[in-house]
């Protein structure tokens, strides 16, 4: 069987370890350091600060898929 090109366990570099991986995050991740309230248009490329809840269920019935 021909390998997916979007495979995400078929990575041509070697498997990072745990350790280095954790490093890798601490250096390159920061905090959020405050919070603003900005109108939707400018709100790309941002993190939101509070969880949304939707007001209505999509789909409105049960699926299990």
């Amino acid at each position: 069987m021909p390998q997916l090109s979007d495979d995400a366990f078929a990575v041509g570099a070697p498997v990072l370890r745990i350790e280095e991986m954790e490093r890798l995050i601490a250096e390159r991740v920061e905090p959020v350091a405050g919070v603003e309230t900005v109108r939707l248009r400018a709100a790309r490329g941002r993190v939101v600060a509070h969880d949304i809840a939707a007001t209505r269920d999509l789909p409105p019935f049960d699926n299990s898929a």
